[in-house]
């Protein structure tokens, strides 16, 4: 086995809890939010080149 892999088994109740909880939309994530807003430090540049150029 590699060390990157576990095994562990569910009974079909607690499968069907876990594949529902990995098949669920992500909630809302404040600190995913705000690296969202992060203006990347490349975009101002580009938009200069453009403007220059």
């Amino acid at each position: 086995m590699d060390l990157d892999q576990i095994l562990f088994s569910l009974d079909a109740a607690r499968f069907e809890q876990f594949t529902a909880l990995l098949n669920a939309p992500p909630g809302p994530d404040a600190g995913l939010e705000r690296l969202r807003a992060v203006r990347p430090p490349w975009a101002a540049d580009s938009e200069s080149a453009l403007v220059d150029g």
